[in-house]
């Protein structure tokens, strides 16, 4: 029950000195294109050069190289020239710059690209684990901390994974290879998928495939034979279990359709990679396609199968996975994962080395050998990795997804270039196949800086508060009509997103909305959820589900102990003067009720104020500030307040006259509305602290929140 505030409450004028891919598809409306505008761009192209013997050649200059983009020779106005060190002896910087352009920002994005793909279909139990030790061997020994990792994987149950999207967290990547291939899911992107997947459907997504649909048969991986990792039979066990006849004839030809299956797969994810700026590296474990399942086997000897002919579709599918990997500026290095031993008695066409090395050739790659000698073959990678350039020119770019050839050459004898052989205009994100929509939001969610497009920044704020028995958390942005309504259309979907202080993705709320309610108006879009005590960084996404524009906040906090005992002040809801716009409510727990629970757990007049989220106007002249606090174990608190405004770069503090305009107690939380009269500061970034007392027990409280001045 609410009563007014009977303690004291003191207002002390100080200076404070101390500086405190498995989505559910979503049916779409037919809508008109979008008109893109014929511009300018800089293309960035990221180039090998190796000498006779494959080792890297690092001494050239803009002046060796010849750019020709659709036979037209380009003049290169970029130029970069990257040479990389052993881990072991580079401090945790990027890599080192030896010439650079001035107006260059591929520091930025030509960063080195490197995606696992684990083919458990075409793999074994040993095979798998040794490719787990390779994977993390490279990890350890290989990288760089400017390296961007990616981990995927393919198994006939649970279909192409992307388990974790680019990312230099190494550690995340390791705890991801570790678990690969165990039960539930591993990974952000993995339990982002499920997640939204569950969203969409209200359905459980635990064994959520790539199109976003639970395993048909109910069967989850981790109760399949033969391994617990998901793996099924792979080439040679196929064609090592004697004639190719009756029962083996039904194995060959069902071995034939999961092949068909991976390639496609493959084909999606090299279609969707073509958006990824720069060039990437596919290490892939993977014993390979037998070449005679694709390429036909014919032979008279008594010992050996009966002859089979070409599958014309299934080479087919193969080529153009060739071609599609190529054009999205992917290199794959193919690390073969048969057992040596049984290997060597396998006849030549029936062995899946050949399928691998012509994927890594195709794509300039290299067949870097067996997994079982992954520590001295990785070091392959490395080396054609570790040296490269990135070359820039400028074209007319045009939004119609058309190919383009590149050539890049030196004018240096004996050099051998591995570039891009091309790229694809822009297209429409009406015309994006659904795994492309999976990455493109994947990556507008998951990553602080998207690749594949520029999103417009979000104001954003997160406030604990006591929840039941536990605590909550306000997230609350800020949308701007008018500016949003340029970028944003008519249908949306906003995203809340909750990581833990390892960069797991803890919690997920999403809600389909229509903008055309929020043009021309101030909006606030809030979220009311349950959370335990602890660091964490929260997100918003908003996207346009027909053009893909997206917009994207972000905040981080420090969530506390709501049990503990004393006095414990929490962040406050700033508010500024004048009417406040529209709030749309997001996700609020059923046990919150109906309300609007938003003034509920702060309480203001909305006629009267609005919330601040991040800045604040140079020439205000006072801001509110919801103050909620906890008064655990204290009898008859006399409260007194000090606030100040501190400018981090000079960390001059400024006090702040503070009033209290009322307040309320319910139970142990006392809730209030305090003024602060602001002094004219300049633009710039500021922390303003508030520090509250009680003058019988001495507790003290103190919470701060970082704003920009404008």
């Amino acid at each position: 029950m609410k009563k007014n505030l009977m303690y004291l409450i003191l207002i002390s004028l100080t200076i404070l000195c101390s500086q405190g891919f498995s989505l559910a598809k979503i049916p779409q409306k037919k809508t008109q294109e979008l008109k893109h505008e014929v511009s300018v761009t800089l293309k960035l192209i990221q180039v090998y050069v190796t000498d006779s013997a494959g080792n890297p050649v690092t001494g050239l200059n803009k002046d060796d190289f010849l750019i020709y983009d659709n036979n037209k020779l380009q003049k290169i106005t970029e130029f970069e020239r990257y040479a990389l060190i052993p881990s072991e002896k580079i401090p945790e910087s990027p890599p080192t710059i030896q010439e650079q352009a001035p107006a260059s920002s591929t520091k930025d994005i030509m960063n080195r690209k490197f995606f696992f793909f684990f083919d458990m279909a075409n793999n074994n139990a040993k095979g798998f684990l040794k490719a787990q030790k390779a994977a993390l061997y490279f990890i350890d020994n290989q990288l760089q901390p400017s390296d961007e990792v990616g981990i995927i994987s393919y198994s006939v149950l649970k279909q192409l994974t992307l388990h974790e999207y680019l990312t230099t967290d190494r550690q995340a990547i390791r705890q991801v290879v570790e678990r690969i291939g165990g039960t539930g899911r591993v990974g952000r992107v993995e339990n982002f998928e499920a997640m939204v997947y569950q969203q969409i459907t209200g359905e459980s997504a635990l064994d959520a495939s790539q199109y976003g649909h639970p395993v048909q048969d109910g069967v989850p991986a981790h109760l399949k034979d033969p391994a617990s990792a998901g793996l099924t039979r792979s080439g040679f066990d196929y064609f090592a279990s004697g004639s190719l006849e009756s029962n083996s004839r039904f194995e060959r030809d069902a071995y034939k359709n999961q092949t068909r299956n991976l390639f496609s797969r493959i084909i999606d994810l090299a279609k969707a990679m073509r958006y990824i700026s720069g060039h990437k590296h596919i290490i892939f474990f993977s014993s390979g396609i037998p070449y005679s399942l694709i390429h036909g086997v014919e032979t008279s000897s008594p010992f050996q199968p009966k002859g089979y002919g070409v599958d014309t579709l299934l080479r087919n599918r193969f080529e153009e996975l060739l071609k599609e990997l190529s054009a999205a500026n992917t290199t794959v290095f193919s690390v073969n994962t048969e057992v040596l031993a049984t290997n060597m008695t396998l006849p030549t066409q029936m062995k899946g080395e050949a399928t691998l090395r012509r994927i890594s050739q195709y794509t300039g790659g290299k067949f870097i050998g067996n997994v079982q000698n992954y520590a001295e073959i990785l070091d392959t990678v490395q080396t054609f990795t570790g040296s490269y350039y990135v070359l820039g020119y400028y074209i007319d770019e045009s939004w119609d997804g058309r190919y383009n050839s590149i050539k890049v050459t030196v004018e240096r004898p004996k050099c051998h270039v591995f570039a891009q052989k091309g790229y694809f205009n822009p297209k429409s994100f009406s015309k994006f196949s659904s795994m492309e929509k999976e990455l493109h939001l994947i990556d507008l969610a998951l990553t602080e800086r998207p690749l594949l497009q520029t999103p417009l920044d979000l104001a954003m704020t997160a406030l604990p508060f006591p929840y039941q028995q536990g605590s909550g958390v306000l997230l609350m942005a800020q949308i701007l009509g008018e500016k949003i309504g340029k970028s944003i259309g008519e249908k949306a979907e906003i995203y809340f997103l909750v990581f833990d202080e390892k960069e797991n993705l803890i919690d997920l709320k999403r809600k389909a909305v229509k903008i055309s309610s929020l043009k021309r108006k101030n909006a606030y879009y809030y979220s009311l959820l349950p959370i335990s005590a602890g660091l964490y960084k929260f997100r918003i996404v908003i996207r346009d589900m027909d053009t893909g524009n997206g917009a994207v906040g972000r905040y981080a906090m420090d969530i506390p102990d709501i049990s503990a005992q004393g006095l414990k002040l929490f962040p406050p809801l700033f508010l500024a003067p004048g009417k406040s716009g529209l709030y749309v409510r997001g996700f609020v727990p059923k046990a919150m009720g109906n309300k609007f629970a938003l003034l509920d757990y702060f309480p203001f007049d909305p006629e009267q104020s609005y919330p601040i989220l991040g800045e604040i106007a140079g020439d205000a002249a006072k801001i509110q500030a919801v103050l909620r606090c906890s008064l655990h174990n204290l009898t008859k608190p006399v409260l007194k307040f000090k606030a100040a405004l501190i400018e981090k770069s000079s960390k001059k503090s400024t006090a702040l006259p503070v009033s209290i305009l009322s307040g309320q107690k319910e139970d142990e939380m006392g809730t209030l509305l305090a003024e602060f009269q602001m002094p004219k500061m300049a633009p710039g970034e500021y922390l303003l602290v508030i520090i509250a007392e009680d003058i019988s027990s001495q507790a003290r409280s103190q919470t701060s929140t970082a704003f920009k001045i404008y």
